[in-house]
């Protein structure tokens, strides 16, 4: 009955006549198991199973079932051994069952090894025994048989003794299949890693669980390039053995090297420029490739290297990352999947068939959970690996079980919030930059992994980001300050120390003669006043840029130390003019600075300070514009301070001759002219009283009581207004560019002040013109003659 229940009913129909039809239905009677069989098997001829339907259900159910009998095995237990009980299942429905052990009996064993027409579905069959396996091998060499087996060595679930037996003692071929199964351990893999057949050795670089040593010394084989590639394609190989394999003479393995998981930065700098455009493609797609990179691939000749390098550099739209999964191009897809794609594209992407395309769905953060969780039973255990590192719900046993090879189960874990500690300092270690970056933003990483991180300047932005920065903040700020005072400290080093939040540091890398101009730009905004001393007190030149914030600096000191430098723009200038109106120090300041122009003097003049007012009065390079226009400010200080500007023109005292306040200093200043003396000296009153003293002279009556009466009243007074401006005659006739007429009309007054004015002028004229000129530059004449001590009287000696 064994034989009919495992789908043999023909042959015991065509070879036991004494067991038929009527024996089979006899049979059926008292076994629901053989009757169900018959009713339903396409195996059963169709007139059996119609015999079969008809059996009442009472009477198999009333007749006690007996125990089939079983067809002997010649390699079967002894008697003394009980059988094990009979399949539910025929052999033939069970052999068609690929998914499912097959549970051979004794008898099923002895049934296939006796029947040909069950050796090819035997030898399909992937869970078959491999001793059976190997039998059939023998029947049929190389055959079905020789496949299977193969691929069982390969991959399906073994004992140890097997593999290792297979390991040491199979063909090349066997050795090449276990070389791949997971489960060959540790000593046998490397061991094969040595075999002398290059097709064995190339399956160690394919096994899953090689670890970076065999890789490493697999990549050093030379008598075959398919040995390397595999190395180069494993995401087990350590950074240094892809680095060095970047430089391979095979393109296959460069091509490798570069859609690598795990290759590094520098690798994938290295590869951007090589001649294939498909290993710069896999480069654009690559997780690690750095952004100058792909600066440059985004403008690459070829297209399809620009279109993944773009994807690359911009946020992607769903419109986009849609567009980019139409390409079916598999470098596309991973250039979505690295990035903040939308859920629903990364969960379409996440049923892709490529693994590596899977495995970066499950390593985005931005991943749908329900996604990640379909991620965790993927049946490629790299894929697993990734998404169960990645996964916070993972237990952290399991997390801490996790092989560490993969740059991708690294990545996850030192993002994983449910990561142990001890491993996150670990990681914190790592050879990839994006790992330990990753430890520095979890936010559950120790103060220990924060501590280890700490002389790596590019990281330390981000340690001050964490929520346990505070733990080591103090032994931050001592590290930087120790590396800031060197005396051989780097432009760079400098650059990053500016970033610190150690003031004393900020303040050092201000003042240092090194520090390059772009942190010097960012050091002028700094919070603290003394760290923007230090930038406008150091030594070494000072871009405008730097120059045009300090100029609106909010404290009076820093603008007035800018106006200190000797280096400072013009432009700067005018800048602090325009933060410094009420600042009057700094005002003053800018008028006397060396690089004040004549359109900020301009400008200046225009202050409401008096002192500013009279500051740019004085400076010779004031336009003579606003020179004039001081020359009638309200205030008498401004005025004066003209006298004082070595470019004052005889124009503006002129001017200034005006102001009766300010006229005997027009007449003792060195640049006042002859015309503006004459006006000094004139008497308008006088010079009428004159004439009409001239034309009375010739009446009849010219000596009259009257009129003498007039001309002594006239006189009288004339006399009055030039004793009062008796100093002024006097510096009139001593200054040497007076005019006979200017002479002529201030001698007018009889005074001693006069007579000695008119003897200093007769000394003067002793000298030669240059020496005359001398004295007159040297100021002789602008000595103030002495007040009158008595009164004078007119002369009408004027023509």
């Amino acid at each position: 009955m064994a034989l009919v229940l495992n789908g043999q009913i023909g042959l015991v129909l065509d070879h036991q006549p004494a067991r038929g039809e009527t024996w089979l239905l006899e049979q059926a009677r008292s076994h629901p198991q053989l009757r169900e069989y018959l009713k339903t098997n396409p195996s059963v001829p169709r007139r059996i199973r119609r015999a079969a339907g008809r059996l009442p259900d009472s009477e198999a159910a009333e007749s006690p079932p007996v125990p089939l009998p079983a067809c002997p095995e010649p390699s079967a237990a002894p008697a003394t051994v009980p059988a094990a009980p009979p399949p539910s299942r025929p052999l033939r429905e069970r052999l068609l069952d690929r998914r499912s052990d097959p549970q051979l009996t004794a008898a099923d064993t002895a049934d296939i090894r006796e029947t040909r027409r069950l050796w090819g579905l035997a030898a399909r069959h992937p869970l078959l025994p491999l001793e059976l396996l190997k039998w059939l091998d023998e029947q049929r060499p190389y055959g079905e048989a020789r496949e299977t087996l193969l691929r069982r060595l390969e991959a399906g679930p073994m004992e140890e003794e097997a593999l290792l037996d297979y390991a040491y003692r199979g063909s090349w071929e066997e050795r090449a299949s276990v070389a791949r199964n997971p489960a060959l351990p540790g000593p046998a893999r490397l061991g094969l890693t040595a075999d002398p057949d290059w097709w064995v050795r190339a399956a160690v670089a394919e096994n899953p669980n090689s670890e970076p040593g065999e890789l490493a010394e697999l990549a050093h084989d030379a008598d075959h390039v398919t040995v390397r590639e595999h190395v180069a394609a494993h995401p087990h190989t350590n950074a240094p053995t892809l680095l060095a394999l970047a430089a391979d003479g095979d393109p296959a393995v460069r091509l490798q090297v570069a859609r690598n998981p795990s290759s590094p930065p520098e690798a994938l700098s290295l590869l951007a420029t090589d001649e294939r455009y498909a290993v710069r493609e896999a480069v654009a797609a690559h997780a690690y490739a750095p952004a100058d990179v792909l600066d440059d691939l985004a403008a690459d000749a070829n297209e399809r290297v620009q279109y993944v390098a773009q994807l690359r550099r911009s946020p992607l739209s769903l419109a986009r990352a849609q567009q980019a999964l139409e390409t079916r191009r598999r470098n596309a897809k991973l250039a979505v999947a690295v990035q903040e794609a939308p859920g629903e594209v990364l969960a379409r992407l996440a049923g892709d068939r490529n693994p590596r395309v899977r495995a970066q769905v499950g390593l985005n953060p931005f991943t749908p959970a329900d996604t990640r969780t379909r991620l965790l039973a993927d049946p490629v255990p790299d894929v697993q690996r990734v998404a169960r590192a990645s996964d916070p719900t993972t237990p952290g046993t399991e997390l801490a079980a996790l092989p560490l090879f993969d740059a991708r189960v690294r990545e996850g874990l030192s993002s994983n919030t449910s990561a142990p500690d001890a491993l996150l300092v670990a990681l914190s270690d790592d050879p990839l930059r994006d790992v330990r970056l990753n430890v520095l933003l979890n936010p559950t990483a120790p103060g220990g992994a924060l501590e280890r991180r700490l002389p790596e300047r590019p990281m330390r932005p981000v340690i001050r980001q964490h929520p346990r920065y505070a733990q080591v903040r103090t032994k931050l700020h001592d590290l930087e300050w120790q590396e800031v005072t060197q005396p051989d400290v780097s432009a760079g080093a400098l650059a990053a120390l500016g970033q610190s939040d150690a003031p004393r540091v900020r303040r050092q890398v201000a003042r240092h003669p090194a520090t390059p101009p772009e942190t010097l730009e960012l050091l002028v905004n700094d919070p603290d006043d003394e760290v923007r001393h230090g930038v406008v007190s150091r030594e070494g030149p000072l871009a405008f840029v730097a120059q045009a914030v300090l100029a609106q600096d909010p404290s009076a000191r820093i603008r007035k130390l800018l106006l200190r430098r000797p280096d400072v723009d013009p432009a700067a200038l005018r800048v602090v003019l325009r933060a410094s109106h009420q600042d009057e120090d700094i005002l003053v300041d800018l008028v006397r600075h060396r690089h004040a122009t004549p359109e900020l003097l301009s400008e200046l003049a225009g202050m409401a300070s008096t002192e500013v007012r009279e500051a740019v009065a004085r400076d010779p390079r004031t336009p003579d514009t606003v020179l004039e226009e001081l020359a009638v400010d309200p205030q008498a200080s401004v005025q004066r301070s003209l006298f004082r500007n070595p470019a004052c023109t005889p124009a503006l005292l002129r001017r200034l001759a005006n102001h009766r306040h300010l006229r005997l200093e027009v007449a003792h200043h060195a640049r006042t002219d002859g015309p503006t003396l004459e006006y000094l000296a004139h008497d308008a009153a006088y010079q009428r009283f004159l004439k009409v003293n001239r034309w009375t002279r010739r009446l009849p009556f010219a000596d009259h009581a009257l009129l003498n009466r007039w001309r002594n009243w006239s006189r009288r007074r004339a006399s009055a207004r030039a004793l009062s401006d008796v100093l002024l005659l006097s510096a009139v006739i001593a200054h040497p560019a007076a005019t006979p007429r200017a002479i002529r009309m201030a001698t007018r007054l009889d005074h001693p002040n006069i007579r000695e004015a008119q003897a200093s002028r007769r000394r003067l004229a002793e000298y030669s013109p240059q020496e005359f000129e001398g004295q007159a530059a040297a100021g002789v004449h602008s000595q103030p003659i002495s007040p009158p001590m008595e009164r004078g009287h007119m002369e009408d000696n004027h023509g």
